[in-house]
């Protein structure tokens, strides 16, 4: 029923808005942001902003294969966390709406550290950026592990997973344009996307097998866990790296 009840309000939203939208010059504005694309445009101009490899050289740098591992294990990583509702019903022994809320607040810690991280990234580079969600997955994951033996703790833990769970999303794209820099950037990115997202395939539903053969996540969840630390090591050694192809490539 729940599925039925989405259908029909994407239904009723959706179609309606297909006669309504109207482009921003027929009400005489500007595209949102437009001001800012051109300011920005002008900014770059000014700085070593459009260094970068191409394509080619890209796959020819070490820097190259160390960026992509690291999103791939942000791939795998961020999987786990589609599993706090499973773990609260399975393991917990939970009612499906707590597992629900559980789940709720993972995705509101979702859209907090996409915004964070942004923040966290202007402001302190991409380091600090890896730091955060390494710091923040070991703190949730470690409130899922306690919450075992005591259930009440999850849903704060969800929360703080969500805060470390947005790094395939938001982190791993800036990796790769601080790494190998934006010359080739949408060709270089869409290569490494191919392989992050088939990784994050195969891999998903073999987590589950930590509780079909353990009959628990805590596996799972310090699989995670050891996942971010060495995305955040890995990661770090491959920014350190790129500081040599960003003198050679400017």
């Amino acid at each position: 029923m729940a599925y039925l009840i989405i259908a029909l309000m994407c239904l009723v939203l959706s179609v309606p808005a297909l006669f309504l939208l109207k482009s921003p010059a027929e009400v005489g504005c500007e595209p949102y942001g437009s001001e800012e694309n051109s300011v920005a445009k002008v900014t770059s101009m000014k700085t070593d902003s459009e260094w970068g490899l191409t394509r080619k050289q890209a796959l020819r740098s070490p820097v190259f294969y160390i960026m992509w591992l690291t999103c791939m294990l942000y791939s795998v990583g961020c999987g786990v966390q589609q599993y706090i509702a499973n773990f609260a019903t399975m393991e917990l022994g939970q009612s499906i709406t707590y597992g629900a809320k559980a789940a709720m607040f993972m995705s509101l810690g979702c859209v907090g550290s996409s915004i964070i991280l942004g923040y966290i990234n202007d402001k302190f580079g991409v380091k600090a950026g890896l730091g955060w969600g390494a710091l923040f997955i070991l703190v949730g994951y470690g409130g899922m592990i306690y919450s075992i033996n005591s259930p009440n703790f999850l849903i704060i833990s969800s929360l703080l997973v969500g805060l470390g769970g947005s790094m395939y999303t938001v982190q791993c794209p800036l990796l790769a344009r601080t790494a190998l820099g934006n010359k080739d950037y949408s060709s270089i990115w869409s290569l490494m996307m191919m392989g992050n997202s088939m990784i994050g395939a195969f891999t998903f539903s073999s987590i589950g097998l930590f509780y079909d053969l353990g009959g628990s996540y805590k596996g799972a969840f310090i699989m995670a866990i050891v996942l971010y630390f060495a995305a955040l090591i890995i990661g770090s050694i491959g920014i350190n790296m790129s500081k040599k192809l960003k003198l050679r490539y400017r």
